[in-house]
């Protein structure tokens, strides 16, 4: 079964810190490599969003970006401020850009995405456009893989249905149309991290369709461990085909992340733990399926 394996762990060369930004895994060079990404929101040398990345190829011992990027560092944390900041290849040249999802205080009252280029060395904007949806946080923003094709909000409370739902809207449209607007097979609750699959379902465009919906549950769970529920896609995320067990003891010291580390038929479950670790580095706790 997936997510029952032994979680091998591994130091970085990454100090623990404060909170300060969101770790991920993204390909920032190119080299078809996911490495170990911490965007740095708030509390930044550089007064900017920063970008710091270890390699995979080295363990994540090796340091290979360190750079300031064109958005001003936020004084709280990216949930708490309507700032979602993501990693996708927005642009296409094999390079994980930088993208803000803004939900908050925009202009128009309109979510807004700005799309900071790899290529530009995240210092020029590949896109700056507002968005169908209203602002709301009423749950989390994300868009899919690998080209964020669809902006798609996880609503997971005030859910008129009574059900987590999925809104989409699509990059053909420019994200000024609804694609989908439906419940899912979960009942609204917020205990864990809502996400999309690291791979979405073919849309015969070469970016990846919608994706199937995971809940990591990692509090009030009836095994009294981290569990991993999922949602297919192609059912309109009304077929769960599993929700299973992990090695996982719960933990909140750090940011718990799917990720498509292995090639597996589904990703990699991982906790970054950012505090209190054995080590003292950030360490990655991978459940390998």
């Amino acid at each position: 079964m997936p997510y029952d394996t032994e979680v091998s762990t591994t130091a970085t060369v990454f100090d623990t810190e404060d909170d300060n930004g969101i770790w991920t895994f993204a390909d920032l060079t190119g080299d078809g490599s996911l490495d170990l990404v911490y965007i740095k929101t708030r509390a930044t040398d550089s007064g900017k969003v920063e970008l710091h990345a270890a390699s995979r190829s080295s363990a994540f011992q090796d340091r290979t970006a360190n750079t300031p990027t064109a958005f001003d560092a936020v004084d709280e944390h990216p949930a708490a401020s309507g700032h979602t900041f993501l990693l996708r290849d927005w642009t296409g040249d094999g390079r994980a850009d930088l993208i803000l999802v803004k939900t908050r205080d925009t202009p128009g009252g309109k979510v807004e995405l700005h799309v900071a280029a790899a290529d530009a060395d995240y210092q020029a904007y590949a896109l700056q456009t507002e968005t169908v949806f209203d602002c709301e946080d009423g749950g989390a923003w994300t868009m899919t893989y690998p080209r964020g094709n669809h902006l798609v909000y996880l609503k997971t409370r005030d859910c008129g249905s009574g059900m987590v739902e999925v809104h989409a809207a699509g990059r053909g449209g420019g994200y000024q149309s609804h694609d989908r607007g439906e419940p899912t097979a979960f009942e609204a609750e917020e205990n864990g991290t809502w996400c999309l699959a690291p791979r979405g379902v073919d849309d015969g465009e070469g970016g990846g369709g919608l994706a199937d919906l995971y809940y990591v549950k990692t509090r009030e769970t009836d095994s009294g461990v981290v569990e991993v529920h999922a949602a297919t896609a192609e059912s309109g995320w009304q077929d769960r085909p599993f929700g299973i067990v992990s090695s996982f003891a719960p933990g909140e010291d750090g940011h718990w992340v799917l990720a498509d580390l292995n090639g597996g038929d589904v990703p990699d479950l991982v906790y970054v733990k950012v505090r209190d670790t054995d080590s003292g580095k950030v360490e990655i706790h991978t459940n390998e399926v």
